[in-house]
């Protein structure tokens, strides 16, 4: 059980990243990878720790590569695609105005 920073090395690292990216959230993450939950919380509120980042990186990494599949689906004329990407745009415009 890892229960301290210091015991994330860069294996756990590339381990929470790749979890993130198949958008397990965090405290699956820290169930499959023993590391103690209280531990994980904190990790994940401090948006400087190694592992938040990790986290983050998969996850919005993913995310990219998810929607670029969605937007050319939509170019080649894929109707539902094309339909996914305005919702996608509309979300989009709502977060830039709620956080600038």
């Amino acid at each position: 059980m890892l229960t301290s920073s210091e015991q994330i090395n860069d294996e756990v690292l590339k381990q929470i990243e790749t979890m993130g990216a198949c958008y397990f959230d965090p405290m699956a993450i820290a169930l499959a990878l023993e590391i103690d939950k209280d531990l994980m919380r904190a990790l994940m509120q401090d948006e400087n720790s190694a592992a938040y980042r990790a986290y983050y990186k998969g996850f919005y990494t993913s995310e990219f590569e998810h929607r670029k599949s969605i937007i050319d689906l939509a170019k080649s004329g894929s109707s539902p695609a094309q339909t996914m990407v305005s919702n996608i745009l509309e979300k989009a415009k709502l977060k830039l105005l709620d956080h600038g």
